[in-house]
C-alpha cells in the first residue's frame, strides 16, 4: 500500500544520506502502479530523493508525478569510446588509436555491444594478458571489417565460441524465462536423465560435485557477459540470474525444438510451484505462463485463475482482468462449469471497473451457458449480476425485474445463499427508491436465512443494511446498535474490508449527529485500514467523506487534499 511505501523511504532517508529510486520501463507500469506512483511522490515531495524513470524513446506514457529535467541517452562518440576503453586497459600505452576507433564503428556506440567486442577480442587473443599482468594488442589480428555489426551479431558469435556443457546452461537458462534460479537450471538438466546410480539412497546424492559443476560454468557464463546475478533471490538457498539481453533470451528458446522447450515449461512450472511453497499466489502467472507456453491448457487456466485472484485481491483490476481473459482462453471446450465460474468473475471486476458493456457481456454468456446446461443456480447468479448492473446505472425498473427471476430460479434450486443474496440485492433497490419500509421487509427476510446457513459474513451485510434504513428513516440509535454488532462480527471474522464499510457507517452517523472530530476520527481508522489492506474502491468514499467533515469544520486547507485524493482514486478506478 501507499502508506506502507512511503513509510519505508522515510526510514530508509534517516538511515542514509542519499537515496535514489529508479523505475525501469515506465511505459510496462499498469494504471493502478502509475496511479500509486504519482501519489508517493506527491506525498514526499519535500525529501531529498533522486527520481529516475526509463523508458522507450518514442514512448508518451507520462512520467506520474511532479515533472523533471528528461535525458535523451545518444549512442557513445568515438572519444567516449576511447575514454572506455581506457579505463579498462589502463596499461596499454600508447594507447592504440586504430583499436578505439575499429571499436567505436562496429558497437555503433551501444554500450553493451562495445562490452561483448571487448570479450570477443579476448577471446580470439588479440587483447591478451601477458605473464606480468599487462594487456597487450596483437595489431596484426585486429580486423574491423570482419567483426559483427550488431548486438545480436556479436552475442551469436561469442555463444559458438562457448563449449557445449556453457551453451546447455544457457539453453535451460532460456527456457527458465527472463528470470531464472541456479536450482533450476541444474533441475531442468536433471529432469532430461535419470539419476546416475541407483542401487541405493545412499548413492542418488551423495554429494555435492554436480552443482559446483553447475555453479561454475555460470560463473563462466556471468565474466562472458552473458548473464548477471541479482543481488537477492526469490526463493531461499537459491541465486537468480538475468540474461544481460532479453532479446537474446528469445533467440535461444526460438533455437529450442519444440517438443524438448515444451517439456522444459512444464517442468520449470512445477519446479516454481515447489520452490514457492505456501508463496505459490504470488507465482501464479509465471507459472501459468510456462503452462501455457508447454502447452498444457488446464493446467495454465488454472494458474492464471489464481493469479487474478491475487490481483483483485489487491485491488489491481487491470491486471486481474488481463489474467481472468488469458484463463478463458486455456479452459476446456467441455469445462462449462469453469468457464461460468470465469465469466462471473470477469465480469465482476469488469463492473468494479464501471465497464458495464463488458460485464453485460460476460454475465449474458454465462447466463447462455446455465440455459445450455438448465442450472438454475448458476442462472439465477447471472440474472442477479445483470440486476445489479441495471440498478449501477439507475434504471432501477429493469433491475427489479432481473433480480426477481434470479430469486425465482434460486428458490426453484433450493439455493439459500442465492435467496439471501438475491433479497439483500432487491432490499436495495427500494432502498435507493425510499421505499424503506419494503426494503426493510426484504432484509429482514434474508436474516433467518443467513442464520440458519451459520453465514456470519452475509448476516453482517443484512445487519448493516437494516441499519441504513434505520438512519434513513431517522433512528440514530437502532442504526448504531446494528452497526456496533456488525463491526464486533466482522472483527471476529477478519473481514478488514466489511470493518471498514461499517466504519465507514458509523462516521456517518457521527456527522449526522454534528460530532465532526468523532467522525473525523472514525474516517480516519477506516481509512488507515483502507489504505493498510489497498481497498482503493473504500479509500475514495472516506477520502470523501473526510473532506466534507473537514469542510464543516473551516478546515479547507485539509479538505482540499483529501478532495483531490478523491478524485485521483476515481478517475483511475473509473
Amino acid at each position: 500500500g501507499l502508506a506502507a511505501v512511503t513509510s519505508f523511504l522515510n526510514y530508509a532517508l534517516t538511515a542514509t544520506r542519499h537515496l535514489a529510486v529508479i523505475v525501469d520501463d515506465i511505459h510496462n507500469g499498469t494504471p493502478e502502479g502509475l496511479w500509486l506512483l504519482g501519489n508517493l511522490r506527491e506525498s514526499i515531495a519535500a525529501r531529498p530523493i533522486l527520481w529516475m524513470f526509463t523508458k522507450g524513446e518514442d514512448d508518451r506514457t507520462p512520467i506520474p508525478g511532479p515533472t523533471g529535467p528528461v535525458v535523451k541517452l545518444t549512442p557513445l562518440g568515438e572519444w567516449e569510446v576511447a575514454l572506455v576503453l581506457q579505463d579498462i586497459f589502463p596499461d596499454l600505452k600508447p594507447f592504440p588509436e586504430e583499436l578505439w576507433q575499429v571499436l567505436a564503428r562496429s558497437s555503433g556506440g551501444n554500450p553493451g555491444t562495445l562490452h561483448h567486442l571487448v570479450g570477443l577480442l579476448v577471446d580470439e587473443r588479440v587483447l591478451v594478458l601477458g605473464d606480468d599482468g599487462v594487456w597487450r594488442l596483437d595489431s596484426d589480428k585486429l580486423q574491423g571489417e570482419s567483426l559483427p555489426l550488431d548486438r545480436e551479431a556479436v552475442l551469436q558469435v561469442r555463444f559458438e565460441q562457448l563449449d557445449s556443457a556453457q551453451r546447455e546452461t544457457l539453453y535451460r537458462a532460456a527456457i527458465s524465462g527472463k528470470v531464472f534460479w541456479d536450482d533450476l537450471v541444474m533441475a531442468l538438466g536433471r529432469s532430461e536423465r535419470a539419476p546416475t546410480n541407483q542401487s541405493g539412497p545412499a548413492q542418488i546424492w551423495p554429494d555435492d560435485q554436480e552443482y559446483l559443476v553447475e555453479h561454475s560454468l555460470l560463473e563462466d557464463l556471468e565474466r562472458k557477459g552473458f548473464i548477471s546475478p541479482m543481488k537477492t533471490s526469490s526463493f531461499p538457498e537459491t541465486t537468480e540470474y538475468v540474461f544481460t539481453s532479453e532479446g537474446f533470451r528469445a533467440h535461444l528458446e526460438a533455437a529450442i525444438p519444440e517438443e524438448k522447450a515444451a517439456a522444459g515449461h512444464r517442468f520449470a512450472a512445477r519446479w516454481i510451484e515447489m520452490a514457492a511453497g505456501s508463496r505459490r499466489p504470488e507465482f501464479a502467472e509465471m507459472i501459468a505462463t510456462h503452462w501455457e507456453i508447454g502447452s498444457k491448457g488446464g493446467e495454465a487456466c488454472a494458474f492464471f485463475l489464481e493469479a487474478a485472484d491475487v490481483a483483485r485481491r489487491r485491488y489491481l483490476f487491470d491486471r486481474s482482468i488481463e489474467m481472468y481473459e488469458r484463463a478463458l482462453g486455456h479452459v476446456q471446450a467441455h469445462d462449462a462449469v469453469t468457464r461460468m465460474s470465469l465469466l462471473h468473475d470477469l465480469g465482476s471486476v469488469h463492473q468494479m471497473r464501471g465497464a458495464i458493456d463488458e460485464a453485460m457481456a460476460c454475465f449474458t454468456e454465462m447466463l447462455a451457458i446455465a440455459w445450455t446446461y438448465v442450472s438454475r443456480g448458476k442462472a439465477g447468479a447471472a440474472l442477479s449480476k445483470i440486476g445489479r448492473l441495471y440498478r449501477t446505472t439507475g434504471d432501477y425498473g429493469a433491475a427489479r425485474a432481473y433480480l426477481e427471476r434470479a430469486l425465482a430460479l434460486f428458490q426453484q434450486a433450493g439455493d439459500r445463499r442465492g435467496i439471501a443474496s438475491t433479497l439483500d440485492d432487491l432490499g436495495y433497490v427500494h432502498f435507493l427508491q425510499g421505499h424503506y419500509d419494503r426494503a426493510e421487509k426484504l432484509y429482514a427476510e434474508a436474516v433467518p436465512l443467513r442464520e440458519e446457513m451459520g453465514d456470519q459474513r452475509g448476516l453482517a451485510l443484512s445487519w448493516e443494511h437494516l441499519g441504513q434504513v434505520d438512519r434513513a428513516t431517522g433512528n440514530l440509535a437502532q442504526a448504531e446498535a446494528r452497526f456496533r454488532e456488525v463491526l464486533s462480527i466482522r472483527r471476529s471474522l477478519g473481514d478488514e474490508d466489511g470493518v471498514c464499510s461499517v466504519l465507514n457507517a458509523l462516521g456517518v452517523l457521527a456527522h449526522d449527529r454534528g460530532a465532526l472530530e468523532a467522525a473525523v476520527a472514525i474516517w480516519r481508522e477506516a481509512l488507515d485500514m483502507a489504505v493498510h489492506t489497498g481497498n482503493f474502491r473504500m479509500q475514495e468514499f472516506l477520502y470523501n467523506n473526510l473532506g466534507e467533515a473537514l469542510v464543516a469544520a473551516k478546515r479547507l486547507q485539509q479538505a482540499e487534499g483529501y478532495f483531490k485524493h478523491a478524485l485521483e482514486l476515481s478517475m483511475s478506478l473509473a
